[in-house]
């Protein structure tokens, strides 16, 4: 009997053992995961952060204008400026006088802004873009070419502004990568809401379609790159 009881306590010590074992591999399990999920917000903080801080220093710096300049700024970090009267001489790619010196004005403090230390890492492109509002199919070529004709002007009218060309050579380099003219003929149309009529199906707005942008695109694909080399960090620990 005390043969028998002596093999029961040492099985229930091994199975408490074992109990143990899993525990603080459930633990260790637990912990792994938590930390992944830590790692995967404090990107997406950081960059959440870092795109807000940029919203904000444009805002700040151009508020003031945005009435004066018809000029619309929105929180996916796109400029819009939208008085076609004021834009471009009908049906040619020459900027009236009034919106250069709007641009003279506009180049050097936005420049000033992205070419901030604290944002090099979360810029991947600008793009300058030219959006027409009424085109017929057999129009629709030509407004192409008057939609790239007038985008590239508003480019060319930033390369020659004296702060784009007062640059330090690494960051008129770091400028001509990320700046790129986009001409949309009317892709993108929008409704009195500011949204796309393709998304909305409302009727267009012509006084909010035809409008200059001026647009960053911030690096969210690298951020998604980052979690997953995480990841594939994590699993391969495993």
């Amino acid at each position: 009997m005390e043969r028998w009881s002596a093999q029961w306590i040492s099985l229930s010590d091994m199975m408490t053992g074992l109990m143990l074992v899993f525990l603080l591999l459930s633990v260790f399990v637990m912990s792994e995961i938590q930390k992944k999920d830590n790692d995967k917000k404090q990107l997406l903080v950081e960059y959440t952060n870092s795109k807000k801080e940029l919203y904000n220093d444009i805002k700040k710096a151009f508020e003031e204008k945005e009435e004066e300049w018809q000029m619309q700024i929105e929180d996916d970090l796109t400029i819009k400026f939208t008085n076609p009267d004021v834009l471009f001489e009908p049906n040619s790619p020459q900027l009236k006088e009034n919106f250069t010196n709007i641009l003279n004005d506009f180049i050097p403090k936005y420049l000033e802004i992205i070419n901030s230390h604290k944002y090099k890492n979360n810029i991947k492109e600008i793009r300058v873009e030219w959006h027409a509002w009424k085109c017929t199919d057999e129009e629709y070529l030509v407004c192409l070419n008057l939609s790239q004709e007038r985008a590239n002007n508003v480019l060319i009218t930033l390369f020659k502004n004296p702060s784009f060309i007062d640059l330090p050579k690494t960051n008129k380099t770091k400028m001509k990568f990320w700046l790129t003219s986009n001409w949309m003929s009317n892709w993108k149309n929008l409704d009195s809401d500011w949204n796309y009529v393709y998304l909305s199906r409302w009727e267009l707005d012509a006084s909010v379609s035809r409008r200059v942008e001026f647009r960053i695109v911030t690096n969210s694909t690298e951020l998604i790159e980052k979690i997953l080399i995480k990841e594939k960090l994590h699993n391969n620990q495993k």
